[in-house]
């Protein structure tokens, strides 16, 4: 068995680890975006507390 080595904050590694999470989120942000066009609803672009009517 091989050990693993701690990722260095601010390494190439965790920076490319960062980017592809970055990344596999904004695609699941774009796939919901067009799955709620198809039902012709508009998406929730971020989430955002509602207000009470006053």
């Amino acid at each position: 068995m091989s050990t693993v080595a701690p990722l260095e904050p601010g390494s190439p590694v965790a920076e490319r680890f960062l980017n592809t999470l970055a990344d596999i989120q904004l695609a699941i942000n774009a796939r919901k975006r067009a799955a709620a066009m198809q039902q012709d609803r508009p998406a929730p672009l971020a989430r955002q507390p509602r207000r009470k009517a006053a």
